[in-house]
This record gives C-alpha cells, structure tokens and sequence, in this order.
C-alpha cells in the first residue's frame, strides 16, 4: 500500500511536472538554488541549500526542472508519511474496537484493518490532488517542504518524541514561518505530559536552536557577494530584517494596507475561506469535514481536539490576520497558503469516512462505500488534471528569454517592479548563465545589486524617486539603458521609445525618440496566442504581450485592447493600464478634432468599463458639439446613475437647458450642485443669471 501511494501521486506529478521554470518565485528558488544566493526574505535558506544538492544528484534536465522534480519527490512523501499519521492515531482507537466484545460480534478485524487502511489511502490521494498542492507540487515551491515538516512534526508528537519535533520546528523554520500554527499542538502535549521542567524546557530550546541554526547560512553566504542577495543580511540588524520579513511587514503576506475590520468583513473573510475550501476539497470533502470534526471529538480520536485548533489558527486565524481585499489577484496570492489549511482539513474528512464504514458492518457494504470515495476521487482528479497539467508550459521562461533577446549589447535593464521579470531574468542570467553581458536593477533596490545607497531603503517616498533618477540618469550615454514599466515618464526629462515589451531611453542628443526599434520579430509567441492558463499568476503575466503589441500594431491597438480585457477580464493590472490607455486615445482623437474615431473609442470604453463615469460625459461633450443635444443629455443621465454626485454632469446639464432657455432645469441642476458643493463659485455665479432670467422674463 505504502509504495503504491508514493508511486501513484509521484508519476501524477512527474507527467504534469513544468520543464521549467513557472511564474511567480519560481525562478528565484531556482537561481537561488543554483549559485546559493539570497532570495527573499526569509531568504528559505533550507530549500536553497536542498534544491542545490537536487541539482548535484540529478544529473539530466535543465536546473529548474531538477528542482521542480525535487518538489515532487517531496510532495509524495509528504503524502506518504501522511497515510502513516492518519493509520498511526488511528492505532489507540483500532486496539479499543478489537478488544470491544461487542465489536468482536459486529465486525471482523481484517474490515477494520483494511478499511482503515484503504480509507487513509484515498484521503491522502484526495488531499494530494487539492489544487493548492498539486500546483506546489510539479514547479519550484517551498509550500511541499513545508507540508513535509508540518507532517513530521505531527508523526513526532504522535510518537511523543517531542525533542525531535522541537528539532524539526526549528529546521523547518528555515524553510516556511507558516508552521508556527503548529506551536500549539507541541505546547499542549508538553502540558499534557508534564514535561515542563526547567531541564526539559531547555532542552526543547536546545534542540530548536540547533534546527534554526540554519540561518547561519544567510550572513556567511552574502559575505560573498552573489549575485542575488536580498537584503545584504551581513549585519544583525539586516539578518534580523530579513529573517523577520520587516520589508513585508513580518505578519503581512504582501507589501500594502491591510483591510479594515468589521463584523461584514469577519463575515466576508470567513466565508472566502470556506468558499476556497470548497474549490480544494469540493462539496462533498467539505461536508465530510465539517461532519468529521464532531465525530472525530466525540468518539475521541486521537488529537482531535488539538488537530482542531491547529485548523483555527491556520484557517480562519490566518485569514483574518491576514485581512486581505477580496479581488483576483488576492485568490491567487491566498491559494498557496492554503496547503496547510488543506492538510489540517483531511484528518476530519479521514474520520468521517471511517466512521462511515465502520457503521457499513459489513464487508460488502464497506467494498461499495469505498468504491464510490474511490470514483468520486477519479472524478476529481480528472476534472483537474487539464487546468493543472504544466508538462508544456514555457510562459515564464520565454517571457525571460523575450526580454534578454530586446536587451542590446551590455545594456542597464532596470525593473519597475513585477516578480515575473525580476526572476525569470534572474534565473536565465545566473544559473543558466545568458546574457552575462548586461546589468540587471530592481528599483527597490532589494533583488539585485542595491546602486542606490545603503541608506535608500530608509529614506522617503520621494527621496526614493529623486534617487532612482539621479543614479539611472548617469548610465545615458555610457550604455543602453531598458525599463520594463507601464510608466512611459519613469525617466524625467528623457524620451523612451518602446522597444518590444521594454521601454529604451534614447539619448538628449537626439530630436526625437527612434520608432523603428522593435524586438517583435525575435519573440517567442508559442506560449501565449491560443495557450489557456487557469491560475491568476499564469493569467496576469500572458496580456503583457497583447498590451504591448497594441503600441506596435498602431491601426488596431484598441482591437488588441479588447481582446485582452475579454480574454482577461479579472486581471487588475491590466484593467487599469487598459482603462488609462483608452481614456488617453479617445482624449488625444477629441483633441485632434477627430470626433467620430473619438466617439468608437469612448463606446468601446462604456462597454468595457461600464462604471467609468469620464466616458459617458466626454461622450455628452461630444454629442453637444454634434448638435445632438438630447442624446447628450442621455449620457449625462447615464453618468448620473453611475456617480449622482458627480458636479460636471449636473453642471454640462445646465449648459444644455441654457442653451434651450429652460430656465427652471437650469436652476434645478446648479442647485443640486451647491447642495453637494455650497463654495462652487461657478453655481454660484450661473445659478444667480438664471434667476435674472426668470425675473426679466417674468
């Protein structure tokens, strides 16, 4: 049974394994691995140093995909070891039926033996196929590592050997800082044991520290300067940066502003968290789970109670500390986390499917209810298998090779941001060894060489941008110098013509940018027209391509636009650039007195952007200056309904009923806008003429 499970989620791994790297820190943990660097922070120290020997011992494919495979063998085993911890608590309540007389008469121990061990068999395999950990599972993730130590640990309590888990606890922190939600099953144990003795505490400390000794890793490495090195932790003050994630704000997920709370957003927060749950287990594993959790307390399963809370604290505990908006790209961000909150969920999924069969009392009704777990499981796995399979998937190594192929002769290429960029060109500069001709900055000043002064991380906002500007200025006319940015005035005072995907700065001595350049001819497309991509991090990095060739297929950029909001349509990035993009077309044809190329764009706006308020009154402008007056009015309305504060619709309103001399609506309107706004000069000022009007009239 044991090496039947191994094998079987092992080879589903192997075929939807990526070749390469994938998006997000992928290519990072792989550059990272090859040349031991520092990635970011906690810098994961242990997967570093595990996936360099990964890429010692296996000696065939390219280096990413040696480290994907390690994540493989490292997920099967975590699923492995799993079955023996769900048959280990198993052991206490499988001696208590035996020796139960009434059990003897009821049901004969090969079912209980059997059934136990088939039931945690398809309870490993579900969890194994939740989408969370398949993902992790075929690309470079630390997330199976830290599911193999949550794992161990749990085994190692299980077995009371809780100097080993301390041990393990402090290893394994060197790797992921999710598995303190564990803490709690180790502290409860050693109270429950009483093995709180000063000597024994300090033994645990001992053999913790020993683990977390791991760290050392992070000072003695950069002391030789590689080539990523986040953070330069070769001081205390930096290893404690880096070691407590102070640039992410130690317990925030990312960089930003955390949520508001409020009882609607408690109640928001908990209901994603189970609407996730779903997605992973479906509905049927979360009933079972939700059944299993008062059966596995009543009937006294073994750490049940404490297995419980550790679900509390990484489930809804994790997810209200984390506190994070409900949009797209947070789901993307969230998925991985989930793994532990998955693994938490399988125990009582496990309980009450064996509660389950051990009410069948009867061999034949055990063989069917295990054979419909069995089918639902098939039909899981395949309903899944297209939107994770990887086998083929090149996205982010050719956008990194797209990139590297723009880049003339020793170019500058500084990054605006995007993990995508910064670790794809990480791994196929350092541990694939492309390109060693060019300069690669973030402008952070984290991921790569830092060229903007020890103290730019300290410093304020807009000493930070005076900084990048000072510093990248100083490369004109020494080397070519690329950004990738959606900002086309990241560089003040200097033209950028777009080269590709990336922005070229072209030199003061020139008149006027170089529009010739273009990098499209040497791309590789393979991965993007007509490819499918099911997860938000694949998806939001794809419409880079589309958004921009707009730019270079000029005659079509809003066609190019519109296919890559529908194509993508929650992806936030590209809405708001889209939506900016667009805007400044319809403004620039307004401008030029091209009305009706101004009129399409603007539709085409409305369409997309139904809420863009800016839309339906440029088009009100539009129709007065065609006369039209009564369908302007309409788009005034329309802006109205989005936003009925909005002062210049009510006030282009007026103007219209001006123009007809309808003297009471024109009142009405600029009363309406002193009642939002009672200092609006302009209302004012009208308001009082119309009056005139109507007394003159009168």
């Amino acid at each position: 049974m044991q090496m039947l499970i191994f094998l079987s989620t092992f080879v589903l791994y192997l075929y939807t394994l990526a070749p390469s790297i994938t998006v997000g820190d992928s290519g990072e943990f792989c550059a990272s691995s090859v040349i031991l660097g520092l990635p970011h922070s906690p810098s994961y120290p242990l997967y570093c140093l595990m996936g360099k020997l990964a890429t010692i011992l296996i000696p065939w494919g390219s280096f990413a995909f040696r480290i994907n495979l390690m994540s493989a063998v490292l997920a099967s085993l975590s699923v492995l070891i799993l079955y023996y911890l769900l048959i280990g608590l198993m052991n206490r309540k499988f001696n208590d039926e035996i020796a139960s007389p009434s059990a003897r008469n009821d049901i004969e121990k090969p079912v209980i033996w059997w059934h136990q061990h088939l039931g945690a068999a398809l309870v490993v395999i579900l969890f194994a196929c939740t989408d969370a950990f398949w993902r992790s599972s075929i690309s470079a993730e630390v997330f199976t590592l830290n599911t193999l130590f949550a794992v161990l640990i749990l085994l190692s309590v299980n077995k009371e050997h809780y100097l080993l888990a301390s041990y393990l606890f402090g290893l394994g922190f060197g790797n992921h800082h999710t598995l303190i939600f564990l803490t709690p099953l180790l502290i409860v144990e050693i109270i429950r044991k009483r093995l709180y003795s000063a000597g024994y505490l300090l033994k645990l400390l001992i053999f913790f520290m020993l683990g977390f000794s791991i760290y050392a890793y992070l000072p003695i490495r950069s002391y030789k300067n590689p080539a990523l090195d986040w953070s330069n932790p070769e001081t205390v003050r930096n290893i404690w940066r880096v070691i407590s994630r102070a640039d992410y704000g130690s317990l925030s997920l990312t960089v930003g502003e955390k949520m508001g709370f409020s009882i609607s957003i408690i109640i928001k927060q908990i209901t994603r968290l189970f609407n996730i749950l779903m997605h992973q287990y479906t509905a049927v594993g979360v009933f079972l789970g939700i059944a299993g959790w008062f059966i596995g307390i009543k009937e006294k399963y073994k750490l049940s109670r404490s297995i419980f809370l550790l679900w509390l604290l990484a489930g809804p505990g994790f997810i209200l500390l984390a506190n994070m908006p409900f949009d797209s790209q947070t789901e993307g961000i969230l998925e991985r986390f989930f793994i532990l909150i998955n693994l938490f969920w399988i125990f009582p999924v496990f309980w009450s499917l064996d509660w389950i069969i051990s009410i069948a009392k009867s061999k034949v009704k055990s063989v069917v209810l295990l054979a419909i777990f069995s089918l639902f499981i098939v039909i899981t796995i395949k309903g899944r298998f297209s939107t994770i399979n990887w086998r083929d998937y090149y996205l982010a190594y050719d956008y990194g090779r797209n990139i590297l192929r723009t880049l003339k002769p020793n170019s500058v290429f500084f990054m605006d941001g995007g993990d995508d960029t910064f670790y794809s060109t990480a791994y196929l500069c350092f541990a694939e060894n492309h390109r060693r001709d060019i300069e690669l900055h973030d402008r952070g000043g984290l991921v790569f060489k830092n060229i903007y002064g020890e103290d730019f991380r300290r410093i304020g906002k807009e000493d930070k941008e005076k900084r990048r500007n000072q510093v990248e200025k100083e490369f004109l006319g020494k080397k070519p110098l690329y950004y990738s940015t959606f900002n086309k005035d990241i560089l003040p005072g200097i033209n950028l013509a777009l080269d590709g995907m990336l922005y070229r700065a072209i030199y003061p001595d020139k008149n006027k940018p170089d529009d010739s350049i273009n990098a499209w001819h040497v791309y590789s497309l393979r991965s993007v027209w007509g490819a499918e991509y099911y997860d938000y991090r694949s998806r939001a990095l794809v419409p880079v391509y589309p958004y921009f060739a707009a730019y270079h297929y000029s005659d079509e950029s809003v066609e190019f636009w519109e296919y890559a909001h529908k194509r993508w349509p929650e992806v936030i990035w590209l809405n708001t650039n889209l939506k900016h993009e667009l805007i400044h077309y319809a403004f620039k044809y307004f401008q030029a007195g091209l009305l009706s190329q101004a009129k399409d764009v603007y539709n085409k706006i409305i369409e997309l952007y139904p809420d863009e308020i800016s839309s339906y009154v440029n088009m009100g402008v539009i129709e007065e200056k065609e006369n039209n007056l009564e369908k302007a009015k309409q788009y005034y309305d329309r802006a109205l309904k989005v936003n009925p504060q909005y002062l210049d619709a009510y006030f282009n309103l007026a103007v219209i009923y001006w123009k007809e001399e309808n003297w009471e609506e024109v009142i009405k309107n600029l009363n309406i806008i002193l009642k939002i706004k009672p200092d609006d000069a302009r209302a004012k000022y009208y308001l009082q003429k119309a009056q005139e009007k109507i007394g003159r009239k009168g």
